[in-house]
């Protein structure tokens, strides 16, 4: 899905100290002028803020005074300077954000960029490993040169490779519009202001590992070995040859998936809702053809320490085109 991060108002919360760091959480402990301990944590594209009583200590409880969603939901690091710009937090002798505070931050973590010039899209498709060349098969159809790119090998260094397939030790790269001196570029650092000079766009691509098998044998379904791929990437906000790009990408991939599933419940076999979860062709016609087969499992609570366990298979509604 596309996110831009919002603009907050400011808490104007004023700081005695605010320090820390990390990634998945990124953790940040500090003080109020009044003596309140504070803690802020961001993980998942959430921020949030705790803050204790007048005297308490860092290991006390705390109370959660604010949360908001301001990033992609797998981002989870950013520096301290970030951390009380996107709040409004006042802190004595706190640098203001910027390219280079940004990259001092990058040396460590995958720090973004935050502030709402940066417009992020990912999203998660079940496949294996033979699906995935169909999924990017409309790619081409753009008109673009693309490169794929791999880290994988023993010096730990960008270079270009034939597949996807070839690719995935773990991730991948697929970078539109290349100039040619673009991954000697991307091996000299991570400056993501800089990739946007060296490709119209480029496509992230993680593979995951995915097993609720265990569920699918109690309840008598055949559990598929799809894995889940993530792809993700990012563009300035506002309108330009860089957006146009990325959203020319994102919209091969869609028309070559489904994107509707029936979530199931596991006990009686009836269709609970439906909702978008993306999964290639060759997932498609694997789970049609028997009605026990199925791709995932998920749930939703149903009351107080009870859960609803649904199973997941494509929709007849969502299908793709085929061809």
């Amino acid at each position: 899905m596309w996110f831009t991060p919002p603009k907050l108002s400011p808490l104007g919360l004023k700081l005695k100290s605010l320090e820390g760091g990390g990634q998945s959480p990124a953790q940040f402990y500090g003080e109020t002028e009044d003596g309140r301990p504070v803690y802020v944590r961001y993980r998942g594209g959430w921020i949030q803020l705790h803050q204790g009583d007048i005297g308490a200590s860092q290991d006390d409880p705390m109370q959660k005074v604010f949360a908001a969603e301001i990033g992609p939901y797998l981002d989870g690091s950013m520096v301290v300077e970030q951390a009380c710009e996107i709040l409004g937090l006042h802190v004595p002798g706190m640098r203001p954000v910027s390219h280079d505070v940004l990259m001092e931050g990058r040396q460590f973590y995958p720090i973004r960029d935050l502030s709402g010039d940066t417009t992020f899209w990912d999203r998660s498709i079940y496949t294996t490993m033979t699906g995935i060349p169909d999924i990017f098969a409309g790619l081409p159809s753009l008109g673009r040169p693309y490169v794929i790119i791999e880290r994988n090998r023993p010096d730990n260094k960008y270079q270009p490779v034939d597949s996807l397939t070839d690719a995935f030790g773990r991730q991948a790269h697929i970078g539109f519009d290349p100039v040619p001196s673009a991954i000697d570029e991307m091996n000299r650092g991570f400056d993501p202001e800089r990739r946007q000079e060296l490709f119209s766009a480029l496509l992230r691509v993680d593979l995951f590992y995915f097993g609720s098998k265990w569920m699918g044998r109690d309840y008598g379904f055949q559990m598929s070995e799809a894995r889940k791929i993530h792809l993700s990437l990012e563009c300035p906000t506002a309108p330009g040859p860089q957006r146009k790009a990325a959203e020319e990408v994102v919209e091969a991939i869609r028309s070559r998936v489904g994107t509707l599933v029936d979530f199931i419940d596991v006990k009686t076999r009836a269709v609970v809702r439906q909702g978008e979860v993306w999964y290639s062709r060759e997932e498609r016609d694997w789970c049609l053809a028997n009605p026990n087969r199925i791709f995932g499992f998920s749930y939703e609570k149903i009351g107080p320490g009870e859960d609803l366990d649904l199973a997941v298979r494509p929709a007849a509604e969502g299908l793709p085109t085929q061809g």
